[in-house]
């Protein structure tokens, strides 16, 4: 579950005094207890990934959330799901307009969420967070720029497209600035009034300078400074000032005290220090670190400050950040598996640039033990069980009862095998992102590719003449996108084995093969040389792009001129206009590498040495970027191609299932075999959209 921020505006309490309180939204509604808000917007977020063990911004897409059945979520305190009691009300009437969420709150009856009703008029909760789970996400790389539900996006950026809402919830903390309560009208709002300044008893202030404040300090500072005494000092010092006792208690030596009503009435100073000690509480406990609490609160560090240290220390020690989309932070559990995955991937032999806490302690411990461990902690005794009675049940992640509790183990092989998988993926040994565009589908229906024709030339226009109005031509490709996949299984003899290669190597091996699938499309476009839309070969004598007689063979000064003199003399759709396409890219066989790679970095005249060629430049030095690919040996040793740059003129498109342009895994229990199924699976298509970006050269 993540959490996506999100704030209200605010607004006093009916029946009470606005002295000092933020103006009431137009859209409160004082007999409801309730308000409409912004529930979210599409601006990014950082969140943690655990995909990439790092923080990446995210985007949420707003006509992507799916509701729940009732048409409603809870409206809880601070995403705690534990009890009934923390149901603070309910959130319904979701609705997207544009790139933001609106929604209701309504709070309930009860006396806690009336205080947080109150709290909300006053203007002290301001901050509400919505709970959702991801059910699709779009990861685009750093330095990349994607087309994502009509938007471009560019890297490093996940959009999730689709998401579950879960909950909202009321929290001091917000990372979202621009989801806000709603106002109906700018017209709605009374502009905030001042508010009365603070004073302090002048007896007690003087005490205070005797034990260590500044004579010129603030009447707020010194209120400051004694909260950060001890209560017994607190106490003694208010009984040496003449001031009477506080009706509510003082909080045990040790504890930091609530703020001291010096001046017989709560200060608009007293509730913004309370505000502050509660949020930077909240924040440390959602980070998961309690022990920076006490520092934060007592030495009077503002919320801005507390924020910025957690988020520094959580990341020194690999923790989800404070103000992230997440529930709270990484508990024991999480951590456990965090481990567990990183220890296993390092003893393959997988190298991993910053390991889980505790990483360590699981490179050396066989996978039996992890998985008797995983069933040891959710409460199963496996002191009368042999190796394969617990192999076979850390790895089942049985229902029922046990269903919440065991599931450690298959989460822990789930991770382990997406992790390899998506590494091998990447690291694949690929050349055909290099040349190629993208695209991308939203189903597998035929998609079609139109391309419009240059614009026609500008006419002279004469004193008075008519300007006449321009017509384009244009033509389509279409192709579409297809399923490709495998199972394989890890099974239970395989954890008794300690069999690491069913975790890593054969993962691997299969995210290579994702990645060697689309090169295997891609580059069989080229040789395959299968028609157009026009009827006729990609690679024709019509389209200019083959080359003839006399100027076939390999590359040389001669056959690059030829190639490059095509491509700059296609014509357009509508054959009149010239485009200039000029190659950018040489695809080769391995056959042709070393004696291309000659031609292409030589300074001089390539094999002249003599005559009048001798020590004339080489016009293609460096001119041209060559990829290598040994898939086309395979048709031919000798023929080679030219390609444009894919951003400046349409040559083969590569589309991918709402652009998700790496392999999905799947998991499920094995009925078949003894163990874990997983499913690799890539959807992915692709095109020659043009032959005017494209040249070959058959090479004999």
């Amino acid at each position: 579950m993540k959490i996506k921020r999100l704030t209200v505006r605010e607004s006093p309490p009916a029946r009470m005094s606005t002295r000092g309180m933020a103006p009431l939204p137009s859209t409160w509604n004082p007999e409801q207890n309730s308000c409409r808000v912004i529930a979210a917007t599409e601006n990014p977020v950082p969140v943690w990934d655990w995909d990439r063990y790092e923080i990446v911004p995210e985007v949420l897409m707003m006509d992507g959330m799916e509701m729940p059945a009732s048409g409603q979520v809870p409206l809880l305190d601070s995403h705690d799901r534990s009890s009934t009691c923390s149901i603070m009300g309910s959130a319904r009437n979701f609705a997207p307009n544009g790139q933001q969420m609106e929604a209701d709150i309504q709070f309930a009856g009860t006396p806690d969420a009336m205080m947080c009703a109150q709290k909300m008029r006053e203007g002290h909760l301001t901050d509400l967070s919505v709970g959702y789970q991801p059910i699709d996400s779009v990861y685009v790389p750093e330095g990349e720029t994607a087309m994502i539900g009509g938007r471009e996006f560019t890297g490093p950026m996940k959009v999730t497209r689709k998401w579950a809402l879960k909950e909202l919830s009321l929290t001091p903390i917000g990372a979202d600035p621009a989801a806000k309560a709603r106002a109906a009208s700018p017209e709605g709002n009374k502009p905030p009034q001042k508010k009365e300044a603070f004073r302090m008893n002048a007896k007690l202030k003087a005490l205070l300078v005797s034990r260590g404040l500044a004579e010129n300090s603030t009447d707020e500072e010194a209120l400051a400074f004694l909260q950060r005494l001890s209560a017994a000092d607190q106490e003694a010092l208010r009984s040496e000032a003449g001031l009477s006792q506080r009706s509510e208690p003082l909080k045990p030596a040790g504890q930091t005290a609530p703020p001291v009503d010096v001046a017989g009435e709560r200060s608009s100073a007293t509730l913004a220090e309370r505000e502050r000690i509660t949020t930077i509480r909240e924040a440390c406990s959602i980070a998961g670190m309690d022990d920076l609490c006490e520092s934060y609160v007592s030495g009077g560090v503002s919320v801005e400050e507390a924020r910025a240290g957690l988020f520094d220390a959580m990341k020194k020690r690999g923790n989800k950040p404070v103000g992230v989309r997440t529930e709270a932070g990484m508990d024991e559990r999480d951590k456990f598996r965090a481990a567990a995955v990183d220890g296993i991937v390092m003893r393959s032999g997988i190298q991993i640039e910053k390991p889980a806490d505790g990483a360590g302690e699981f490179r050396g411990r066989r996978l039996m033990r992890i998985a008797q461990e995983c069933l040891e902690r959710s409460g199963v005794h496996t002191r009368t069980m042999d190796d394969y009675d617990i192999a076979r049940e850390a790895i089942q992640g049985r229902s029922g009862a046990m269903a919440t509790s065991s599931s450690d183990f298959p989460n822990i092989l789930a991770n382990i095998v997406h992790r390899v998988l998506r590494r091998s993926y990447d690291t694949a040994p690929e050349t055909w992102q290099v040349w190629t565009g993208r695209g991308g589908a939203v189903d597998f229906k035929n998609m079609s590719r139109l391309q419009l024709s240059e614009a026609p030339d500008l006419e002279l226009i004469t004193e008075g003449g008519e300007y006449r109005e321009g017509s384009f031509s244009e033509s389509a490709e279409s192709y579409v996108v297809k399923k490709y996949g495998k199972i394989f299984s890890v099974t239970w003899e395989a954890i008794v084995n300690d069999d690491l290669s069913a975790l890593t190597r054969i993962p691997m091996a299969f995210g290579a093969a994702s990645a060697r699938k689309i090169g295997d499309i891609v580059y069989g476009i080229l040789t395959a040389n299968a028609n157009m839309s026009d009827s006729v070969a990609l690679f024709y004598s019509t389209h200019n792009n083959l080359a003839a007689a006399g100027n076939v063979g390999a590359p040389s000064v001669t056959t690059l001129d030829y190639m490059r003199t095509c491509m700059r003399k296609q014509k357009g759709i509508a054959s009149k206009q010239t485009l200039n396409v000029t190659p950018r890219y040489l695809l080769l066989p391995a056959a042709l590498e070393t004696s291309t790679d000659v031609v292409l970095r030589s300074p001089t005249y390539p094999g002249q040495t003599t005559g009048a060629a001798a020590g004339v430049t080489n016009p293609f030095q460096n001119s041209l970027i060559p990829v290598v690919d040994p898939r086309l040996d395979a048709t031919s040793a000798k023929a080679w191609y030219g390609a444009a740059d894919p951003a400046q003129f349409d040559t083969i498109e590569v589309s991918f299932l709402d652009g998700r342009d790496a392999p999905w895994i799947e998991e499920e229990q094995g009925f078949d075999v003894d163990g874990r199924r997983y499913k690799v699976r890539i959807v992915v298509g692709a095109k020659a959209l043009d032959w005017r970006g494209l040249h070959k050269n058959p090479g004999e």
